[in-house]
């Protein structure tokens, strides 16, 4: 018996994503409980486990994912998420954080995630540069423009998404944090649709 044309070809669940989530994610939580600190004075670095496994998040977000991107960018998503419970899990009960605390962490983090996924959608060719100097590139940025220029709380600090995750986890949760999500996945979003009607126009 033949198949039947233009059968939709079966996609895979992306293990091998879901397998880098889990492992970045869990750095993050290991550095936590090795007592890695970066720029952390005194105190136990296992109560910042909440903030180095979101700052894994971003870097799984904007810089694995983009080299190691599936055919189908929303099993990738999924799979990310997925993957990432187990450590955001530990992390929060070992930081003692609240629902008001993980569910403004969670909307950042998918909104990351989605503004990820439409760069990757929109810019193939220079996703990963891009979203490499988002993630890397600004965060130095803004630590240059805060010693030197003695800013340390400038408005567009939360449009780069490390410093972003790293407030939330911190406990700031207000008006910057709900103009980002809005704004990331309004541009995420967008750039999705676009790239649908691009590839839509082109099949006509």
């Amino acid at each position: 018996m033949t198949q039947a044309v233009g059968k939709a070809e079966r996609t895979h669940f992306p293990l091998g994503v879901c397998a880098a989530s889990i492992l970045v994610t869990g750095v993050g939580l290991a550095f936590a409980a090795g007592g890695v600190r970066w720029g952390v004075e005194g105190g136990e670095t296992i109560g910042l486990a909440w903030v180095y496994a979101n700052c894994a998040m971003v870097v799984m977000w904007m810089v694995a994912w983009p080299m190691m991107r599936g055919r189908d960018l929303a099993w990738d998503f999924a799979a990310i998420i997925l993957g990432a419970i187990p450590a955001m899990g530990v992390a929060s009960f070992l930081a003692g954080m609240t629902m008001e605390n993980i569910g403004a962490m969670a909307a950042l983090q998918i909104a990351v995630g989605i503004l990820a996924c439409g760069v990757m959608a929109r810019c193939e060719k220079m996703a990963a540069g891009t979203l490499g100097i988002l993630a890397v590139v600004m965060p130095v940025v803004v630590y240059v423009w805060t010693e030197f220029f003695g800013v340390s709380d400038a408005g567009w600090f939360w449009g780069v998404p490390l410093v972003a995750v790293t407030r939330v986890a911190h406990g700031e949760v207000g008006a910057g944090l709900c103009w980002m999500v809005g704004i990331f996945l309004v541009c995420g979003v967008g750039m999705m649709l676009l790239r649908h009607r691009r590839t839509t126009s082109n099949q006509l």
